[in-house]
Order: structure tokens, then C-alpha cells, then sequence
């Protein structure tokens, strides 16, 4: 009987949608004139005893098809791994980096497919938007104005997403929204590769006067349960932010919470903003973030960024990054 009422609440939730949202550094690009957009991160970050850099570059484009239809691709090609191998070696489950390392770009969730992140049709109707193609989950649902980009905000993927939530990226599937600025519903059926089944997840959007509450509901289907619920929200007024972030399974009892704050403008053209995150998932892990950001200009920003991470021992990062946007 559950199960026949999460695929009714998917089913209702596939007949709505309107524009739909993007990760921050790909949504500042849909109001530039040119439809060849081009970002940059390199990141360099040192533990006590170890340091490692990567260079990871994204080159997407919008083809307009007509007034009502467009074509996106997302394509990505990362130098290097970062310390994320080697704290996975060490027994950590939560990494220092939450971008699409060189290991993720060049075998894509173990398809074979290289650099080609994101590829879909776009048709826009009176008040929907329906989207399918290979699609990446974290680019509709789960957002949030002061964490949720990894190039220009926190570089943890515990600050990024929930981490407990089967949010899968870079799979195909199919995206629909229906609403305004102020309620929207949203819905995602994708394919959980490189796991087996597919899982569907819908979203009810709030926001008024700069808050902004997101409930999301999750059911994988496949020859094992996952459903939860999980929430992200923020407050956002005059550059100053905090945010909340939330999730709980059902099946599994795991248990995830995240919170933060950001200043904007705290000297001129600068943010500095602080996270920390909690999972509860077959042991407790913990993650402090935070992070100084300067904007020399329109396409340059440079990031001092530094990470504690406590899961079966605690460790220190040092982070540095340079951010070119295009």
C-alpha cells in the first residue's frame, strides 16, 4: 500500500512544472548574451601530512530550437583528484571535495561515458517546463541560495546536498515544474546508475520576502527500499543569509542536519560564510566548514577555505581556490 501511494504522489507531481533552476554557476549563465558559457575552479588543499591540487573545467551551452524549446550540455573535464582518494583509502566516507573529480569525468557512474555531464531537451509550455535527457537531480531539487556550489561556496559535499538522499547525478531522466516565484511543484524520475532500479523524488517550493522552504519527498525503486523525507531552506535579506538543511530515512533510520550563515559585502566584494553539517549513518560524522571569498571582478574570484572533518578520527583542511567565469 506504500508503495502504490509514493508512485501516486510522483504521478500528480509529473503533471506540473515551469522554468526550471540550475546550480548557481551554470544559473548565472543564462543571462549572458553569448550561449557559449565557460567556468574554471582550481583548488588547492592540504592536510597535516598530505596536499593535493585539481583543475576542474566545465563548458556548457544553450542551443534556442525555437521561442519554446533548448538543448543543454553540460560538459566537464577535471586534472586530477584531489585529496578525496586518499581520505577515501584512509576509511573516511565524507570527502573534502564535492566537485566532479578526474576519476568521476573520465567513467562516468561506471557507464563508460566521458566528460559529458548533462545533455537535455528543454520544452516550455504555458505555465510547465518539461526536461529529459541525461540530467543531474542536484541541479532542481535540493537547492539552496547560500549552499549549494561547489566553485564559488562551500567545497564539502555535506554542505553541497544531503548526502543521505539518493539525489543521483549526470543519469538520464526526466524533470517537470509547475508554479511561480512564490509555490512551485517539482518532480525528478532518474536512474540511480551506477546502483540498480530508478528513484523519483517530488519537491514543494515556498518562498516569500527572501525565505525560501523546500520539502522533498524520495522513493527508490528497486530490489531494495529507500525513501525518506529531507528540507532546505534559507533566509536571504541584503546579502546576509543562513541556511538549513535537513533529511531522514525511513527504511534505514539515517539521520542528516546542516546549517549555516553567510555576510555579504563584509569589506566590498567579498562573502564569508560558515557551515557545519551532521550524519547519522552507520556511524556519526561531523563536518565544520568555513570559508572567505573575494570577487576581484565579473569573472574572478578567489576563495581561503578551511574544513574540519570528524568521522573515526578528525582531520584539518586548508583550502585555496581560484574561480574563472566566462
Amino acid at each position: 500500500m506504500r508503495r502504490i501511494f509514493s508512485i501516486l504522489l510522483l504521478t500528480v507531481g509529473f503533471s506540473f512544472g515551469k522554468n526550471s533552476s540550475e546550480k548557481p554557476f551554470i544559473e548565472e549563465h543564462l543571462y549572458h548574451k553569448h550561449r557559449f558559457d565557460f567556468v574554471n575552479a582550481s583548488v588547492f588543499q592540504q592536510t597535516k601530512d598530505f596536499s593535493a591540487f585539481y583543475n576542474t573545467t566545465h563548458l556548457f551551452m544553450y542551443l534556442d530550437l525555437s521561442e519554446t524549446e533548448q538543448l543543454f550540455i553540460n560538459n566537464s573535464l577535471t586534472l586530477g583528484n584531489g585529496l578525496n582518494n586518499r581520505f577515501l583509502k584512509r576509511g573516511f566516507t565524507v570527502q573534502p571535495s564535492g566537485d566532479d573529480l578526474e576519476d568521476a569525468t573520465n567513467n562516468i557512474n561506471n557507464t563508460g561515458r566521458k566528460y559529458i555531464l548533462e545533455l537535455w531537451y528543454k520544452r516550455k509550455f504555458d505555465k510547465s517546463v518539461f526536461i529529459a535527457g541525461i540530467i543531474d537531480s542536484a541541479s532542481f531539487i535540493d537547492e539552496n541560495r547560500c549552499a549549494n556550489d561547489e566553485h564559488t561556496q562551500f567545497l564539502n559535499p555535506v554542505l553541497i546536498n544531503n548526502p543521505i538522499a539518493p539525489i543521483y547525478s549526470y543519469n538520464p531522466g526526466i524533470y517537470i515544474k509547475k508554479g511561480n516565484d512564490k509555490f512551485a511543484i517539482k518532480t525528478i524520475f532518474i536512474k540511480n546508475t551506477p546502483d540498480t532500479g530508478n528513484t523519483g523524488i517530488l519537491q514543494f517550493n515556498f518562498s516569500k520576502d527572501g525565505i525560501n522552504i523546500r520539502p522533498y519527498y524520495y522513493h527508490t525503486f528497486a530490489d531494495y527500499e529507500n525513501k525518506g523525507i529531507g528540507i532546505s531552506s534559507d533566509i536571504t535579506v541584503n546579502g546576509k543569509g543562513i541556511f538549513i538543511r535537513g533529511g531522514k530515512g525511513f527504511d534505514n533510520n539515517d539521520i542528516f542536519l546542516s546549517a549555516g550563515f553567510q555576510l555579504e559585502s563584509v569589506i566590498k566584494d567579498d562573502r564569508i560564510a560558515f557551515g557545519t553539517g551532521y550524519i547519522d549513518q552507520d556511524r556519526k560524522k561531523y563536518v565544520y566548514e568555513i570559508y572567505y571569498l573575494y570577487k576581484f571582478n565579473w569573472f574572478l574570484s578567489c576563495s581561503l577555505d578551511l574544513q574540519i572533518i570528524k568521522e573515526r578520527k578528525s582531520e584539518n583542511i586548508f583550502g585555496l581556490r581560484v574561480y574563472i567565469s566566462y
